[in-house]
């Protein structure tokens, strides 16, 4: 993981990353000048990847010969080693090239006698990296929420599937008809209808979809403020759902169940974020997120099957909580 945020920071300071067929390392490029050109070498040395010393310099040879054949009259090098055995990490010092070695076991980054103080601010980035506000970032990278919910979510399939044979046993276990929670104030089914499913099919088209969207918005926000707005965007669909029953479909019972309007929920709050969020580290345009909220409402009224007013219900709350969750943390507008 250090490499890849190691690489955007080389970045971000005009270096390009070359393709290349060797897993772990890579090379960054800078050519300010026709006539020069900057290499850096990223190794990973971790996780039994080993590289020889020799086979690092001949290879420094080689790109070296490409690029004064290709016109360039200066061209520097830099080694930055990832490595979990020092020792084995330090004889590439015996290279003729500045060399760096992050030790990915004592978190910490070693620069040796003889070796340069600082390349393209990279002390500020390994200073970031090995910090507690970088293991917090890590841990919201971690989808704990949303795996959590989906595991909630299969496991309560599987045991009502072994009673549910139908929909009125899903309705008399926590299904959401308008009666039950308006007249009976039955409240708990605008909760509880969101972990229902009517099939496998219903389980695997929600659970793929939670796992996608979910894990992209927990990434964003974190595993509190996703885990409210998911809860309470799917209470939101199913109070919205049986208001709409109530008033067309009094006659009939209309059993709601699903996490699908949950999962609209999550929608609108990427759909928020991307607007919103302005150190956005995900590129998502505007365009395809309003092509994929307009293609599945659209989908969803000509679908009898389809409890479109949850849908509708769950997108707005979701827009409307992750608006007031991200207004009510200004820093991150920037």
């Amino acid at each position: 993981m250090y490499i890849k945020e190691t690489i955007s920071a080389l970045a971000a300071q005009g270096f390009r990353h070359e393709k290349n067929t060797v897993s772990n390392i890579h090379f960054m490029t800078k050519q300010e000048n026709p006539e020069s050109a900057e290499i850096c070498i990223l190794m990973n040395l971790t996780d039994g990847f080993t590289v020889k010393p020799d086979s690092i310099r001949l290879l420094k040879e080689e790109v070296e010969r490409k690029l004064y054949f290709n016109g360039k009259r200066k061209v520097s090098f830099f080694l930055l080693i990832f490595s979990d055995h020092l020792e084995e990490a330090r004889n590439f010092l015996s290279i003729n090239c500045p060399t760096w070695i992050v030790d990915t076991i004592g978190k910490q980054l070693m620069i040796y006698e003889g070796q340069p103080e600082e390349y393209y601010h990279l002390t500020k980035t390994f200073d970031y990296l090995f910090s507690d506000a970088y293991k917090k970032k890590m841990w919201n990278r971690i989808p704990y929420g949303t795996i959590s919910l989906i595991a909630v979510n299969i496991i309560v399939f599987l045991y009502m599937n072994f009673y549910t044979k139908d929909p009125e046993d899903l309705l008399m276990r926590g299904g959401c008809y308008w009666k039950y929670v308006f007249e009976n104030k039955e409240y708990y089914r605008l909760l509880t209808c969101t972990f229902l499913h009517f099939d496998s099919n219903h389980l695997l088209g929600n659970m793929v979809t939670l796992g996608v969207l979910g894990t992209a918005l927990e990434q964003r926000l974190g595993h509190i403020r996703f885990s409210l707005i998911y809860f309470l965007s799917g209470i939101g669909a199913s109070f919205i759902s049986a208001l709409h029953y109530m008033h067309h479909a009094s006659d009939t019972i209309s059993l709601s169940a699903g996490a699908s309007g949950a999962i609209f929920g999550i929608l609108g709050g990427l759909f928020i974020t991307l607007l919103l969020l302005r150190n956005e580290e995900y590129r998502i345009s505007p365009v395809n997120m309003i092509f994929m909220i307009i293609l599945s409402i659209g989908n969803g009224s000509l679908s009898g099957s389809i409890d479109n007013a949850a849908h509708i219900g769950g997108l707005l709350f979701g827009i409307i909580l992750t608006f007031i969750s991200c207004l009510s943390r200004r820093n991150e507008l920037k």
